[in-house]
């Protein structure tokens, strides 16, 4: 068995060998074992062109992006005009409305 990867000038040759023995065991082993990808001819369905594009797309969608007084009003609104139009609503009508339902020994007339 050769060793796959080589380490130049090390201080402790025969700790280098032992490193290497078990850097090609475990290889070797990774290689041997069977997997999903390697059982049913997994290579021999080409992927659909159209979907590949549009994963690719998908995944690096931050790199294609561009502020455009589009994007900007877009993200004004939802980061900025819309929080604030629920908070102020919600600020002035606290307290206003009672939303307790009817209990238990409650008169129905004071619903």
């Amino acid at each position: 068995m050769s060793p796959r990867f080589i380490l130049r000038e090390s201080p402790n040759s025969s700790e280098a060998t032992q490193f290497l023995h078990l850097v090609n065991c475990y290889v070797e082993a990774a290689i041997m074992r069977p997997s999903l990808a390697r059982m049913g001819h997994a290579n021999t369905l080409n992927m659909d062109p159209a979907l590949v594009k549009y994963a690719n797309l998908y995944v690096k969608r931050h790199e294609y992006f561009r502020w455009t007084p589009r994007t900007a009003r877009i993200a004004f609104m939802y980061v900025i005009a819309v929080p604030s139009l629920i908070g102020y609503v919600l600020y002035k009508t606290d307290g206003k409305f009672e939303l307790r339902g009817k209990r238990r020994g409650d008169i129905m007339s004071d619903y």
